[in-house]
């Protein structure tokens, strides 16, 4: 039985080899520049959730649509701190609430 166990890992080995070789792992910056390869790797990736052989292209391609919204979330924050401030307090002009008729 001992000797049996040992073959186990390298067939699974054996088997997971050809999976991870088929599939170049792209860097993020090159997802970053691939917008339609990114969003359907990602998509790929929700829908094989347990696929070890894209794993990596998986995360790299999670990466680098988060450094994506992150740098345009601090791109709308820089716009809006150039138009002013904006105040959250109600102008001393406008009456708060009316009387009733």
């Amino acid at each position: 039985m001992a000797r049996h166990g040992a073959w186990i890992p390298l067939l699974t080995l054996a088997v997971w080899m050809p999976a991870m070789a088929s599939d170049p792992v792209q860097s993020v910056d090159w997802f970053k520049a691939h917008e339609v390869e990114r969003k359907s790797m990602i998509e790929s990736c929700k829908a094989h959730q347990s696929s070890f052989s894209a794993s990596l292209n998986c995360r790299n391609a999670a990466r680098a649509a988060l450094s994506i919204a992150w740098r345009e979330r601090k791109e709308r924050r820089a716009d809006k701190s150039k138009s002013g401030p904006q105040s959250p307090v109600q102008s001393l002009d406008t009456p708060r609430y009316q009387d009733p008729p």
